[in-house]
């Protein structure tokens, strides 16, 4: 088994939409998805720039009203921008407020930080964008003030961080616990979501520190080589060898996940949140093949318009996950996958996953374990045979599992045996 954990360094803010007024959110989302919103920055930052009087103050981000965080120096490679996490550890406060930086600051490397990455994603309950906090106002800002709370629209009051988690030799219930279990046993809020390239899990900018000695704990280790945590159960890994050790990570109590199990359904029955079976809805998870995204040839021009369409008319469920303005992967329906040259999409056309939804806006927004809790009612079986393979999909305020279509009868008997 090989598990790898790499840190993103640029804090996250959550936003949930309800359907009835994302026609008002639209355009800004249109900016998020095609990237049109660095054009917007540099033009900022000119005239920022021009408007400077002396104080070293930068306002074209500054955030009225909305929470904007510290952001990593831009001036760093794009390896350093992935937190080192014994430096985040060491180093929590050596970030440059966005408001300070100099004039000579390279406009385009602030660009390629806040693009590091980006969700979009549509549910039967709520449009969710996960964006850099300091995007929000650019993008989002007048929306937000001018019908933000009449309209319901939610900005999670915490802000994130990605952790990309690479698990190989592991079935795909399993990988989302291999995470999300120890993150939820400590009490840390997580959302996770399953793209067709990596895994990521989203935890507090708040708790990062907690989350370097629960990822310790766990016998992970830094390797330098690769500027990510390794677990030490990966014994062919650079980090292993340099330490010399052939150690296997401890396995939680089955105890403990139960405890986790039950710890989730309780708050959903005190909440009445009951899971969404859509035995119709066929979705897949794919991605766009490397390189296709590359700036003014034909392809990535096929592959935004098909974005665009697919924005302006949002099918029932349709996932978009941009990683460093390069990588894109997608949850969409067959239908919807229709809209793009077939030539372009990775994975296998027929390879579906079916939903399972949970409606979480009533639940209180610091609740924890439901990744892992969900998670542990699809792992647990009676019968190996009955084992249920799934993915995960963790919008603003929706829990979506995604069940291979081969297990979804199992699935509903996990469902059942859970909810007797």
């Amino acid at each position: 088994m090989n598990i790898q954990v790499e840190l993103f360094d640029t804090s996250l803010s959550l936003i949930s939409i309800p359907l009835a007024c994302y026609p008002q959110f639209c355009q800004g989302i249109l900016r998020l998805a095609l990237g049109t919103w660095k054009a917007e920055l540099r033009k900022q930052k000119e005239r920022d720039d021009e408007l400077r009087n002396g104080s070293g103050s930068w306002t074209g981000l500054q955030n009225d009203g909305f929470s904007t965080p510290p952001s990593p120096s831009v001036s760093e490679s794009n390896a350093q921008k992935r937190l080192s996490l014994h430096h985040v550890e060491d180093n929590s406060n050596v970030s440059t407020p966005i408001s300070s930086l100099p004039p000579s600051q390279d406009i385009e490397e602030l660009c390629d930080l806040l693009e590091d990455f980006i969700n979009i994603s549509f549910t039967p309950i709520e449009c969710s964008v996960i964006c850099p906090t300091q995007l929000v106002k650019l993008l989002f800002g007048d929306t937000l003030s001018s019908v933000g709370k009449p309209l319901n629209v939610q900005v999670i009051k915490d802000e994130y961080v990605a952790i990309k988690v690479d698990c190989d030799g592991q079935d795909t219930g399993s990988s989302v616990l291999t995470i999300s279990y120890p993150l939820s046993s400590a009490g840390i809020p997580i959302f996770f979501i399953a793209t067709y390239f990596s895994d990521y899990v989203l935890v507090p900018v708040r708790e990062r520190h907690r989350v370097i000695k629960t990822l310790e704990s766990q016998n992970f280790i830094f390797s330098d080589i690769s500027n990510s945590y390794i677990s030490i159960s990966d014994e062919s890994s650079p980090a292993l060898k340099a330490y010399g050790e052939n150690t296997t990570v401890d396995s939680s109590s089955e105890d403990s996940k139960n405890s986790l199990k039950e710890k989730t359904l309780e708050l959903f029955q005190t909440y009445n949140v009951a899971p969404l079976v859509d035995a119709s809805t066929k979705l897949l998870l794919t991605g766009a093949r490397a390189g296709v995204l590359a700036k003014g040839n034909r392809e990535s021009n096929d592959v935004y318009l098909s974005i665009v369409r697919i924005l302006l008319s949002p099918p029932n469920f349709f996932s978009l996950t941009i990683i460093s303005g390069s990588e894109i992967s997608f949850l969409v329906d067959s239908d919807t996958a229709s809209l793009f040259p077939s030539h372009l999409l990775l994975g296998s056309p027929t390879d579906f996953v079916q939903p399972v939804s949970f409606d979480l806006r009533k639940l209180p927004e610091d609740s924890t374990g439901i990744v892992s809790g969900l998670a542990s009612i699809f792992s647990d079986s009676a019968q190996e045979t009955e084992m249920v393979h799934i993915r995960y999909l963790s919008t603003a305020l929706t829990s979506v599992v995604l069940v291979s279509e081969d297990d979804f009868e199992n699935a509903q008997k996990s469902l059942e045996r859970a909810n007797p």
